[in-house]
């Protein structure tokens, strides 16, 4: 279950956008360290459902995203072949500043 604080900033950050969320996605704390998206099934379901029942996921912070390398850049991109854009709630990170050259090392040690 997301904590409060975590889902409260969600939503600020995507009032400021203009977005409605349509739906919420969530998992366990400790899900995000499997090394497998299927080891997640939320994950896998978000993943199934983006570019179909939305168009942007907003997550929390990078590392509520994945703990794990492979499946944060596996994820985003199925997101990208989506068409679904992605962002952190905290501003730090959006699907277009880890593709930039060197933000990948970067994103990869804010896990």
């Amino acid at each position: 279950m997301l904590l409060r604080i975590e889902q409260r900033r969600i939503q600020e950050f995507a009032e400021k956008k203009g977005w409605k969320i349509v739906r919420w996605y969530e998992e366990l704390e400790q899900s995000a360290k499997y090394e497998e998206i299927e080891e997640r099934p939320v994950f896998a379901q978000l993943l199934n459902e983006a570019g179909k029942q939305f168009q942007i996921v907003l997550c929390y912070m990078n590392n509520r995203w994945s703990r794990n390398v492979v499946v944060a850049f596996t994820s985003l991109t199925r997101l990208l072949q989506s068409r679904v854009w992605w962002a952190t709630a905290d501003g730090l990170w959006d699907i277009d500043r880890v593709q930039q050259d060197g933000f990948d090392v970067a994103f990869a040690v804010d896990f």
